[in-house]
């Protein structure tokens, strides 16, 4: 019964996350605020420790190069969450 209280209540805890960020922070112009809230919050219940260690482990990054001089580039790298088996 317990573990029925906690999906719940992770539920409503992310739905009240997804909710926020599609009204207030999905806007073009709030970048810098929008990086700052999405790394101030987590999900908790010991994923985001195991997403960064999945991050660590995983096959050395390259930094983007362009012209002999190294840039900027953006990464995306989705992480799925599975409970229970």
């Amino acid at each position: 019964m317990e573990i029925i209280v906690y999906l719940i209540e992770c539920s409503v805890c992310l739905s009240i996350f997804c909710l926020f960020y599609r009204t207030v922070l999905q806007s073009q112009t709030s970048y810098q605020f929008n990086r700052w809230y999405l790394l101030g919050t987590g999900i908790g219940a010991g994923c985001d420790a195991e997403a960064e260690r999945v991050i660590r482990e995983s096959i050395p990054w390259n930094p983007g190069e362009q012209r002999g001089k190294f840039v900027k580039v953006r990464l995306v790298l989705p992480i799925t969450f599975r409970l229970g088996d």
